[in-house]
């Protein structure tokens, strides 16, 4: 199969009307899943963004404003995440616990619902003439004329090469206990994953037992960085509580009450952080006994000659 110009335009354009069709249901607010669909839209936009714009002449994530759009969602992403499941777990707590969770989700709610106002101007700015239109309208122009001289193929090898060259570099750090490392990992492993997605008309059946795979390991790596910024959180917003009370009060006394709920978050979501760490370090063990990675290599030398 001959892919070319046309199709690398279609792939980011498809990508950039995903993130749009999700616009009504973000603003409402009224359902969390629309907001995490934009933003993981947003994230395949970039990847198909760094794949084909350069040789398209397209401007980069930082300039056509998707880089920031991804930021910006994931600010809310994370409290819509973090209130959901904060909700659960004051369910399951008994009557000592539960007064400071319940406080930890009021804190979340509340900062969710200033968030909110942020992301209504980024949908305005995503539907204004500033926003996703010029980089669309290029991309349209470019997906009905000719095909030109530009091989999709070999720039999906090349790219897939990358980040699957950086990923097997990351993962010196799985030994280790370098958080910031993991979380490094997690971020090149979706972007690999992302990045075979777009590779699927030219590699077919061979790509899904890879995206499986990258997907259980960035799904493992995420419940390690997630906890640990849950434990993070409890000690900022518990220390913040400390100060409020102190102010109003004149005394910490009311805060007493509060502390077991806080320290039951940390503590369940730290656990869940050491197992999330455990789980990946194993995946990535069967990985490298398996060859993942240079199955994956195989795969791009393959596109990145032409042998799709």
């Amino acid at each position: 199969m001959s892919l070319g110009l046309r199709f690398c335009a279609k792939t980011i354009l498809d990508r950039l009307r995903a993130i749009r069709s999700e616009v009504p249901g973000v603003r409402s607010g009224e359902d969390i899943e629309h907001l995490h669909r934009m933003r993981v839209a947003s994230r395949r936009a970039r990847v198909a963004l760094r794949m084909f714009g350069p040789p398209l002449g397209l401007p980069d994530e930082r300039r056509s404003g998707l880089k920031g759009v991804t930021k910006e969602l994931g600010r809310a992403r994370d409290l819509d995440v973090q209130g959901e499941w904060l909700e659960a777990f004051c369910s399951g707590l008994d009557r000592r616990a539960r007064p400071g969770a319940q406080r930890f989700l009021l804190r979340i709610r509340q900062r969710r619902q200033r968030e909110q106002r942020r992301i209504l101007q980024l949908l305005d700015w995503l539907e204004g003439p500033s926003g996703l239109a010029p980089l669309e309208e290029a991309l349209a122009a470019l997906a009905l004329g000719p095909d030109g001289s530009v091989s999709a193929s070999a720039l999906m090898g090349a790219s897939v090469m990358g980040l699957s060259l950086r990923v097997r570099d990351l993962g010196a750090y799985m030994d280790t206990q370098d958080h910031q490392g993991h979380h490094r990992m997690r971020i090149a492993v979706k972007s690999l994953r992302y990045a075979l997605e777009i590779c699927q008309p030219a590699a077919g059946d061979q790509v899904k037992p890879l995206l499986e795979g990258l997907k259980a390991l960035q799904g493992a790596l995420g419940r390690e960085h997630d906890g640990l910024v849950w434990g993070q959180m409890a000690d900022r917003y518990l220390e913040r509580e400390r100060e409020m009370t102190l102010s109003y009060f004149g005394h910490l006394r009311p805060l007493k009450r509060l502390v077991p709920g806080f320290r039951a978050v940390k503590d369940d979501r730290l656990r869940d952080a050491a197992e999330g760490l455990a789980l990946a370090r194993e995946i990535w063990d069967r990985m490298a006994r398996d060859g993942f990675v240079d199955r994956i290599q195989d795969l791009a030398s393959k596109m990145a000659g032409g042998g799709d």
